[in-house]
């Protein structure tokens, strides 16, 4: 896993847009460490509303440590809470190169959303920074290290009031690998020229890195380092950046330079050996930074003057076409309730995925009767007063009536669509698809699972005439499927249905309550046991039976399918990692199937062994059904190679079973016709014999 780590001081502004861009990147495998320094704004109600994790921070060093003290990833990203653009796909190229040069520590290119200046300079930077990166480690706004090897070098040092990340670096060197990965630019705001400009920020950090190189880390408050930026109060928006790096009036201690001397070059710091008095030259440190600032600006734009040139319309055709506009504070305006950003989120998700949500409507002929009378007595009597009519019914043709309705979503641009096996259970029913736009299909049904409440529909594609004459077919807009193995309990959870039969695209919205459930769900003349499924709080009521279950990036992390009618607020859905199988097997060879072993048996639990005097208290238990059915299926793959009544399947393929992981999850994992390794205890002796698996289809 990942470690997101954030230091944050005042960051109301800043910290949601960071948040939306590493919500939107294509992986998942993360969590958000949030360090507030106590803010005085609304940063920490962010921070939460985005579902982070806090801890109590304090300057950037302080805030890094306590965020990983808590990380329960085995990778840390430190990362500036104004960097307020990723690339796509950036955290995943970002470990894919760092695992692949199996680097222990690494920084990556940031430029800021600044002028042509700007780029200029931070292109020399990362461009010094990667041809340094073998024997002078530099460190950008994001690093990222192993867990292990931040805790073995101590973490970042609370004593350096600034530059601590450049200090950390090159400590974290000595001890481990580093390397400075070339990935497309993290953006960072450019707040800090903005407010202090451009020549007085270049001219702290081109003295910073001097003191550093010269004299060592920044433990003293030279710079007057301000941790922290905007607070909003109700009438104005107000910023301290422009006394954050605010250089004191004092007196530098005075070191006597008669001369300079070529330097020795020791631990990455330039001593002078030895000074040799004069009369007529006597300086102090000031004159010595005078000198530096000169012949550092000079150098610094002979080298701008001639690269830029080189790289100006490189970088202009870079940043022009990522076309990205910062929301930067403004001042005097109205302050927006927290909860939007959660709001947002969620319409977001809603309107991205109802295209793809469809109602179900279910009809069926049924028959159509008329009511007469008849007399009873009318071929015995034909007085009058004998006229006593009796009512009769007969059938009178047929009448099509919606019998019941139902949710599905869209999985491929061809039109299927997936939903519960119990909304489509009837043959001899018609299924009409409802599209969010109004647009109505009859749908066939392609496909039902014969294990689990999943079934697969299809809907005709519309045939388009292009300008020149082509003919094509419409694609429908599928929905996203995520990996239901990541998820946490406690997530929020989305879900989208046709409620009741009545009202169409409803949705509700609750938390993921638990996971690893197994229910047994029944209806009419329909009951199943579900086993692995997701709790979740969110309302699914009749109808939404085969709807999708969604997290808050708009993916689908299961399919709606039961609830508990003895509680409140208690639904079930299937994992959509179970759900692909089929969706592939659909798609390559139009059926659903499963490798069939061919025996029933019990999961052997303690409590089990203990009742029935097993010898071992796992495996699978091959016994008889409650109705007396046979232990083994004639002819099956279990029937061929002598598995019989009360031997126990120990171990399937090397994987061991058990009341975790059973005999029917297990076997999930594989295909019909592949071979595996069944363990078996029969007549107390354990024998290994290979089998080929059969097929089960509905």
């Amino acid at each position: 896993m990942l470690s997101i780590i954030i230091p944050a001081l005042n960051e109301e502004d800043y910290l949601p847009l960071l948040l939306r861009e590493i919500k939107r990147q294509d992986f998942d495998d993360y969590e958000i460490i949030v360090a507030d320094a106590d803010s005085g704004d609304e940063t920490l109600r962010v921070a939460k509303a985005f579902g982070c994790k806090t801890t109590q921070g304090g300057l950037p060093a302080k805030g890094r440590n306590e965020g990983a003290k808590i990380a329960s990833g085995d990778l840390l990203l430190f990362i500036d809470a104004d960097a307020v653009f990723l690339p796509e796909d950036f955290l995943k190229d970002l470990i894919e190169k760092f695992q692949k040069r199996n680097l222990d520590i690494a920084s990556f290119p940031v430029y800021p959303k600044g002028n042509i200046i700007d780029r200029i300079f931070y292109t020399l930077y990362n461009l010094w920074a990667w041809l340094s990166q073998g024997f002078l480690a530099h460190a950008t706004n994001v690093i990222l290290v192993k867990k292990e090897i931040h805790e073995l070098v101590g973490g970042f040092d609370e004593k350096i009031k600034f530059a601590e990340d450049h200090e950390y670096v090159r400590r974290t060197k000595k001890q481990a690998k580093f390397g400075f990965i070339n990935l497309k630019p993290v953006l960072v705001s450019a707040r800090r020229f903005e407010k202090d400009g451009r020549i007085v920020t270049y001219l702290r950090y081109g003295l910073a890195a001097m003191w550093m190189f010269f004299l060592g880390p920044i433990k003293s408050n030279i710079f007057n380092y301000k941790f922290g930026y905007s607070l909003k109060s109700k009438t104005d928006l107000l910023y301290n950046v422009s006394d954050m790096y605010k250089l004191p009036k004092y007196k530098l201690p005075r070191i006597k330079f008669p001369s300079i001397r070529f330097p020795k070059l020791k631990s990455g710091r330039m001593k002078l050996l030895e000074s040799v008095k004069t009369k007529d030259f006597k300086t102090n440190t000031a004159w010595f930074l005078v000198v530096v600032i000169i012949v550092s600006s000079f150098f610094g734009f002979l080298a701008g003057a001639i690269s830029g040139s080189y790289f100006y319309w490189e970088i202009k055709e870079f940043f022009s076409g990522l076309n990205i506009e910062i929301q930067a504070p403004k001042a005097n305006e109205e302050e927006s309730p927290l909860y939007t950003f959660q709001e947002q989120a969620i319409v977001n998700v809603v309107n991205r995925v109802l295209p793809s949500v469809v109602s179900i409507v279910i009809t069926k002929d049924l028959p159509v009767y008329e009511e007469y009378y008849i007399s009873p007595f009318e071929e015995f009597f034909f007085d009058p007063f004998f006229d006593f009519q009796v009512p009769q019914y007969r059938q009178k043709g047929t009448e099509k009536k919606e019998i019941g309705g139902g949710t599905g979503f869209i999985v491929s641009e061809d039109g299927m669509i997936l939903t519960n096996k119990h909304v489509v259970l009837d043959d001899e029913a018609e299924y009409t698809v409802i599209f969010s736009d109004g647009r109505q299909f009859q749908a066939d049904v392609l496909a039902k699972d014969p294990l689990q409440d999943l079934a697969i529909l299809k809907v005709p594609q519309i045939k388009t005439i292009a300008d020149n004459g082509e003919v094509g077919f419409e694609s429908f807009p599928k929905v996203e499927l995520g990996d239901s193995d990541k998820i946490q309990i406690g997530q929020t959870a989305i879900a989208i249905g046709y409620v009741l039969g009545r009202y169409q695209n409803a949705v509700s919205v609750g938390i993921i309550s638990g996971l690893g459930r197994t229910i047994s769900a029944s209806g009419g003349d329909f009951y199943e046991i579900l086993e692995d499924v997701i709790q979740t709080d969110t309302a699914i009521n009749k109808g939404n039976s085969g709807g999708p279950l969604l997290n808050t990036r708009g993916q689908v992390i299961g399919i709606n399918t039961a609830i508990d009618l003895e509680g409140q607020s208690i639904g079930f859905a299937i994992p959509i990692n179970k759900v692909k199988r089929d969706i592939e097997q659909v798609k390559a060879i139009g059926r659903i199937v499963y490798p069939f072993l061919g025996i029933r048996y019990v999961i052997i639990s303690k409590d089990i062994q203990e009742k029935n005097d097993l010898e071992v208290d796992y495996g699978a238990w091959v016994a008889k059904g409650n109705q007396g059915e046979a232990a083994v299926f004639p002819g099956s793959a279990a029937d061929n190679i002598g598995i019989k009544e009360n031997d126990i399947v120990l171990e399937f393929n090397g994987e061991k079973i058990n009341v975790e992981n059973t005999l029917a999850k297990i076997i999930m994992k594989y295909n019909p016709d592949d071979e595996v390794v069944l363990k078996v205890l029969s007549n107390g002796q354990e024998k290994e014999i290979s089998v080929v698996l059969g097929e089960r289809s509905e």
